[in-house]
């Protein structure tokens, strides 16, 4: 049985006195770009941590956020964005957050960022990211800008973050776990197959059966967007297909192409990446109608998959999304992409035509509070009596 909760100790180690820390709102710093991009220049970051939609992002959030920098001699080596909110959960939880590339509010964050994180070099990264956070917890200064907070939140955390923040010495609150599939287009390569060849027999013949199905009735066929104002055209076009799923899955807010802040966020993104080369707009078409759509991001010779939409079929033989992947990755496959990511998400398509690439989880590292220490009590308590009446 769980013990009864205590106050929790802060942790003991001492902030390395090697790095500066500095925390700002956003609204005073008039070079955050060229920062960020320099940092992203030097670092190995995923899409999400590019400026081009943190850039975004901002547009959404506007003056609310807070760009906490660390700084190595006169090299800046971590930057982060953080957002306050404050959360009432469970009757006796006041939780006020501090939110990393996010502001705790659904319709705002509903984009879902994924990779989520500090941006920073590779090399360091686990000292920096204890350093930031006793930066936070302790510095005077920072405190009169960003108020008193009592978690804070990562979303979408890369499982050696995770790890790397348990030596803060705070509790860490799991808010939600998931898992990452990616197929590697570098290793299909080097072996000299196709896409569908390097998959498992059942899922190979699956994909050609339901593709002779389709080409009964018409041929298929991959395009793209040609400019950015067809990749909007076709954002919108696609709305009716991922919402007529979204219902059916019952998810419990509103579709993303009924919320304004998820739509204004995507023709902003579509607008930066379009000239970079980062986004893509895929459109398959069995004959005239199309059967799928599926939003890409394009960086650093990785394909990441954020959102399809789907024709479903009534003839449960037909699989519209197993089929447009298949055909997009086998396309990148010919085009030199190194990675197809699935991104975050435990669907069983994604097992089948990936391999488990990463875990994410979704924090809230926990200052000491008498309330925040019941509450992690009362959960392992109730996990302990689900597992007792097994």
């Amino acid at each position: 049985m769980p013990h009864s909760p205590q106050p929790d100790n802060p942790p003991t180690h001492a902030l390395p006195t090697d790095y500066e820390f500095r925390c700002r709102p956003v609204d005073q710093i008039i070079d955050l770009a060229e920062k960020w991009q320099a940092l992203e220049s030097r670092a190995d970051p995923k899409f999400m941590l590019s400026w081009t939609w943190i850039c975004c992002w901002l547009k959404q959030v506007g003056n609310d956020a807070f760009l906490l920098e660390g700084k190595l001699g006169d090299e800046t080596v971590l930057l982060g964005l953080l957002a306050r909110h404050e959360e009432h959960r469970h009757g006796f939880v006041r939780a006020r957050q501090l939110h990393l590339h996010a502001t705790g509010l659904p319709d705002k964050d509903q984009i879902c960022i994924e990779y989520n994180g500090f941006l920073t070099g590779q090399n360091m990264r686990p000292q920096l990211l204890t350093a930031a956070v006793d930066y936070l917890r302790r510095d005077a200064e920072t405190k009169k800008i960003l108020g008193t907070w009592d978690e804070l939140v990562i979303r979408n955390a890369p499982a050696p973050d995770r790890v790397a923040f348990q030596h803060t010495g705070l509790p860490q609150r799991v808010i939600a776990l998931d898992r990452c599939y990616a197929t590697d287009l570098a290793a299909i390569r080097e072996q000299g197959k196709s896409f569908l060849d390097s998959l498992s027999k059942n899922s190979r013949a699956q994909i050609r059966k339901s593709m002779r199905l389709y080409e009964e009735r018409g041929a298929l066929c991959l395009e793209r967007a040609k400019s950015a104002q067809e990749a909007k055209q076709w954002f919108w076009d696609l709305a009716p297909l991922h919402e007529a799923r979204w219902l059916e899955k019952a998810h419990n807010h509103r579709p993303a192409h009924q919320n304004d802040a998820f739509t204004g966020f995507h023709e902003d993104l579509i607008d930066e990446c379009w000239p970079l080369g980062q986004i893509e707009m895929v459109r398959i078409r069995c004959g005239d109608k199309a059967i799928g759509y599926l939003y890409n991001f394009l960086y650093r010779d990785r394909v990441y998959f954020y959102l399809s939409a789907l024709s479903y079929d009534n003839n449960p033989r037909i699989k519209p999304g197993m089929v447009c992947h298949a055909l997009c990755i086998q396309d990148h496959l010919e085009k030199g992409a190194v990675i197809y990511d699935f991104m975050a998400g435990d669907q069983r398509y994604k097992a089948s035509l990936g391999e488990v690439s990463e875990d994410f989880a979704s924090i809230a590292l926990q200052q000491p509070r008498v309330t925040l220490t019941l509450e992690r009590w009362l959960t392992s308590f109730k996990h302990w009596i689900i597992r007792q009446s097994r």
